[in-house]
């Protein structure tokens, strides 16, 4: 597993993952993100604002969020 943190806007979540990969250019998919990851950005409003990755080595826009495993 692998810790991230989601950022959008005030709104923030440490949170743990499978891994990430990058499929857009400046933009990061997570893939395997824990239920409370999962809950916190299903909570998002309509018309957020971007959701930042944050990883160890990384920090980028968030692409999307996938079940898929790793390619």
């Amino acid at each position: 597993m692998r810790k991230v943190t989601l950022i959008c806007g005030d709104n923030r979540i440490n949170t743990t993952c499978e891994g990430v990969s990058q499929h857009v250019y400046n933009r990061l998919v997570v893939h395997g993100i824990s239920k409370a990851g999962r809950a916190w950005y299903d909570a998002l409003p309509e018309g957020h604002p971007p959701v930042m990755v944050y990883t160890a080595t990384n920090a980028e826009r968030l692409d999307c969020l996938s079940s898929d495993p790793l390619p």
